[in-house]
This record gives structure tokens, C-alpha cells and sequence, in this order.
């Protein structure tokens, strides 16, 4: 059962001038391209935005109205075009605050829609299947070590810059910004020990899950153990472009589709438990390897959980980053480097 809506919202004939923004003394509303949302846990049902909204955009809701999704949408933007006279101060105020960036943001915003996570989620899973494809290809295959290094990073910096292009773009198409659509903003300071846990408990996982396994019989594939010196090289130049891509690149844009929208997207509609578990699946999947998929999985879900209890996305985002980071230390003191 959804909050109760304390307010009745028309996105068809909203003008988008922003003015309920301004005047939300808390901050819950915000008004994209094609919706209008109000987070009802924090509005106060002050009215002050009913008030403010002379398109009838906004206006109170019916009696023992309830809700289950608390963004409206419109069928069509651009529509109910707003007419006031050139001395309202009201209006004046409004637009000249959009003009000059000086209006307040809202501090929530607007959940992400199933067509957002669906495009985000087909495209890295196109730009993974292309990734794949041409370092397999056997152009890339015949070249000599050093190049097969640079053509490997070259490809995933090519992969990660796409798909972060692809995010900016979708915060960009909604009206907001990326700290403020993937909740990267500061947190409470125990969350920094949990953060540490989590990579503790992760490795500890994936140690305990990989002695069983080998135990039973399941000897991982090479494709599951594959050296990360293998991949950037076993020099110091190699250290770092695996500091870059495995321990700072990769985890900011993994964080930012399965922590920053899965999750968030999956939560709203069916609860915390089942967006924890969708997330923590697709994250283990996306790394293709059905012998890693346990521990990977395992690892979503703490991350998940970092994720929510902080209410940041910052937490989960230096987890994944340390958890990489022991793989890639290990890697290359047993490679001499370090």
C-alpha cells in the first residue's frame, strides 16, 4: 500500500515553469519534461505549491485518496500553456530563477521509470556483447602482447565512457543531475567502517565459496581466474591502468546502473527485499561467469544493503572499489610488481 497522495497532480497541463518548486518549503516536489513528482512521506500538506500553480496543475487531492506510484505522468508534455500578465511578481520570480540557476533544488527526485533501467540495462548489455565480440575477434587476437594490452583498455574505456555518456544523458532528459539522481551525497561516518565490513565479509565469502566448490569437484574456468597482470600486463604501467579501469572506472559505473537505478527502480515497485535480490542477480549476472555468480551475487546484496541504509550511493561505490582493489593488489604482488 502506497503513502496517501496529499495532492492531486495534472503533468498534462503543468507548464513546467517551476514555480511549486520554489515555494515546497521541504523540497518534495520536482517537475520533469513529462511528469510531475512529489515524494508524500516528506510533504507536510502545506499547499503552498496549489497556491503557487495558476495552470491547475496542482491541487488538492480527492478525500482518502492512496496511491501506490508517486510520480505522475503526462501522456504529452508541452501542453496547457500557462498565461499570466507581465507584472505577476510570482510569475516573474519563477521564471527569472530558471533562467539564472539560482532556483533550489528539490531535495528528492522522481524514481526512475521501467523504460529508463530497461535502456540502461540494453544498452550495457549490447555494449558488453560488442566488447566482448572485438576482443575475441581475431584482429585483436594476433596482435603482439603490448598491443593486446593497449586494445583491451582502449576497449573498455571506450565501454565505460559510452555507458556513462548514456546515464548523463538520461539525468540530463529528466531535469536532473547526476548527484542528485543516483544519491551521491554525504553520509553518516559509521558507514565508512560498514563499508570496510562489507569488502571483509565479500572476500571472506568468495574465499569460503571457493574451497567448497573445489572441494566438490567444480575447478573454476580460466576465464574465471584469469590473472588481471594477463590483461594490463605484469609491469607498473599495468598496475595502473588496472588501478584505473578495475579499481576506480568499473565500480563508479556498475554502482551507478545496479545500485543507482535497479535497485531504487525495483525497490519502489515490489519492496526493498525483492529490489535487493533483482539487483544483486543482474549484478552477478552482467559479469558472465556462472562460477563467480554465488559470491558476485552475495556481493549485491551487501552492497545493496550499504546502499540503502546509508541512503548514498557513495558507500557501496568505495566497497566495490576496495573489494576490486584487493583482486588487483593481490594480483600483481604475486606478479612481483608490488
Amino acid at each position: 500500500m502506497g503513502a496517501r497522495a496529499k495532492l492531486t497532480l495534472k503533468p498534462e497541463v503543468c507548464d513546467r515553469c517551476g514555480a511549486c518548486m520554489d515555494v515546497c518549503p521541504e523540497g518534495v516536489l520536482q517537475v520533469g519534461p513529462r511528469y510531475i513528482y512529489c515524494d508524500w512521506a516528506g510533504c507536510t500538506d502545506c499547499r503552498a505549491c496549489v497556491d503557487a500553480c495558476e495552470a491547475g496543475a496542482i491541487g488538492p487531492a480527492s478525500r482518502g485518496a492512496n496511491v501506490r506510484r508517486t510520480r505522475s505522468v503526462a501522456a504529452t508534455s508541452g501542453s496547457g500553456e500557462r498565461r499570466r500578465s507581465k507584472s505577476d511578481p510570482r510569475d516573474e520570480g519563477a521564471r527569472s530563477g530558471g533562467r539564472s540557476g539560482r532556483r533550489r533544488s528539490p531535495k528528492v527526485d522522481a524514481p526512475w521509470s521501467l523504460s529508463e533501467v530497461a535502456a540502461a540495462l540494453a544498452v550495457a548489455l549490447a555494449l558488453v556483447v560488442a566488447k566482448n565480440a572485438l576482443l575475441g575477434s581475431e584482429t585483436v587476437s594476433e596482435l603482439p602482447v603490448r598491443g593486446l594490452v593497449w586494445a583491451r583498455t582502449g576497449t573498455l574505456t571506450v565501454y565505460y565512457g559510452l555507458m556513462l555518456a548514456f546515464l548523463v544523458w538520461l539525468v540530463r532528459r529528466r531535469g536532473s543531475d547526476l548527484f542528485q539522481a543516483f544519491s551521491l551525497k554525504t553520509f553518516a561516518p559509521v558507514y565508512a567502517l560498514w563499508t570496510v565490513a562489507v569488502v571483509l565479509l565479500g572476500w571472506f565469502v568468495y574465499v569460503a565459496y571457493a574451497f567448497i566448490v573445489r572441494a566438490l569437484g567444480w575447478e573454476p574456468p580460466p576465464s574465471a581466474v584469469s590473472d588481471l597482470t594477463d590483461v594490463f600486463g605484469p609491469d607498473v604501467l599495468g598496475l595502473g591502468l588496472a588501478i584505473v579501469m578495475v579499481v576506480l572506472v568499473g565500480p563508479f559505473v556498475e554502482e551507478l546502473v545496479f545500485r543507482g537505478m535497479v535497485l531504487p527502480f525495483a525497490s519502489t515497485r515490489w519492496g526493498v527485499a525483492v529490489g535487493t535480490g533483482v539487483s544483486a542477480l543482474l549484478f552477478a549476472a552482467s559479469h558472465f561467469s556462472l562460477w563467480r555468480f554465488v559470491p558476485l551475487a552475495f556481493l549485491g546484496v551487501a552492497l545493496a544493503w550499504l546502499r540503502m541504509s546509508s541512503l548514498s550511493l557513495v558507500p557501496s561505490i568505495a566497497a566495490h572499489a576496495l573489494y576490486n582493489a584487493v583482486a588487483v593488489a593481490a594480483a600483481f604482488y604475486v606478479a612481483g610488481v608490488l
